[in-house]
């Protein structure tokens, strides 16, 4: 049983990893996890909420989105509890670096600007692409006549 827990948590990480960057833990984690046990990965979203990849859900107060239900599907049937944290950049960076945090979805590895950060974590080629752009009616525009 305890092989199948383990093949389990290796599919696990195999899975998570396409989430970008999943911190080095995966010796700590295949030492702790039993089949009676769950083991509890931290996972960081960047403050504030990024609709549709993560976001409060109005109704529920829970967090939602396309990283979480993804999140969920990877994780279902395995002993794994995945708690969300919500922090600044900065802090976020600090806590995969230090080991603090398990997953931080949606991040670009070139994003990354120390060795610490590069060593300390696993990325994946990326898995999506989203060019975000901002619209606004600003009520001062006018339009040329020509």
């Amino acid at each position: 049983m305890r092989n199948t827990t383990l093949v389990q948590i290796i599919t696990l990480i195999l899975t998570l990893v396409c989430f970008s960057s999943f911190a080095n833990n995966v010796t700590e984690l295949s030492k702790t996890s039993h089949s009676d046990s769950v083991t509890k990965l931290k996972v960081g979203l960047l403050s504030p909420e990024r609709p549709p990849y993560y976001f409060v859900d109005k109704t529920s107060g829970e967090i939602s989105g396309f990283y979480i239900d993804l999140l969920k599907e990877a994780t279902r049937g395995l002993p794994v509890e995945l708690e969300y944290k919500v922090y600044p950049q900065a802090r976020l960076r600090e806590y995969m670096v230090h080991g603090r945090l398990d997953i931080e979805p949606g991040i670009d590895k070139e994003w990354r600007q120390t060795k610490e950060e590069m060593n300390n974590s696993v990325y994946t080629q990326p898995f999506m692409q989203s060019d975000e752009v901002l619209v606004f009616w600003d009520p001062n525009f006018q339009l040329s006549q020509h």
